[in-house]
């Protein structure tokens, strides 16, 4: 299920998501948007509305600006982490939560990927996509640089859409600005 996309265009961040909710070859449109911003955080998700749910509804760790690759790998994933335990969500293996979700995180200026294992990474695109319709969406945005970056989102999330049984619009576009003047 889903398809979420982020594309850094100039100053600004876009965080774009899909309304598909997925069971088996039955699809419903959701009403919640799977983006949305928790404090300094921006967060799109696949996998689990569970986990989405929890990383919207937290209070999330307070980030003091320390580098925030380092932050996300250590201090983020470790609350995370317990969050997911503490709320019986994920796989846990002895009282440790072995696997969790996918979700995209912005932090400051940066695209953060989370995978399923809490492994953190940045991608060096300018762009990066999750979720079902991921292949789709990364073609679109590789060819699409022409455009500003929401039309970018809603055009990966639209070639997603045509392609994948598992996304739906309508769409939710999240717009961060970054930098200073």
């Amino acid at each position: 299920m889903t398809c979420i996309v982020a594309v850094r265009s100039g100053r600004r961040i876009y965080l774009g998501g899909d309304s598909a909710g997925v069971n088996g070859l039955n699809v419903t449109e959701i009403k919640n948007p799977k983006v949305f911003r928790n404090r300094e955080y921006f967060i799109g998700y696949t996998s689990s509305f569970r986990m989405g749910q929890l990383l919207e509804h937290s209070r999330l760790p307070d980030y003091e600006g320390e580098d925030p690759y380092k932050f996300m790998c250590t201090v983020f994933v470790d609350y995370v982490q317990s969050l997911f335990c503490d709320h019986k969500y994920g796989t846990i293996k002895e009282g440790e939560n072995a696997n969790g979700g996918t979700f995209i995180v912005i932090l400051e200026d940066r695209i953060f990927m989370v995978e399923d294992d809490f492994q953190v990474f940045e991608p060096a695109d300018s762009f990066c996509s999750v979720g079902c319709g991921v292949y789709y969406a990364q073609g679109s945005l590789l060819n699409s640089s022409h455009l500003g970056g929401s039309q970018r989102v809603i055009q990966a999330l639209k070639t997603a859409s045509y392609f994948s049984g598992g996304v739906r619009a309508p769409f939710t576009v999240l717009e961060k600005a970054i930098g200073t003047d």
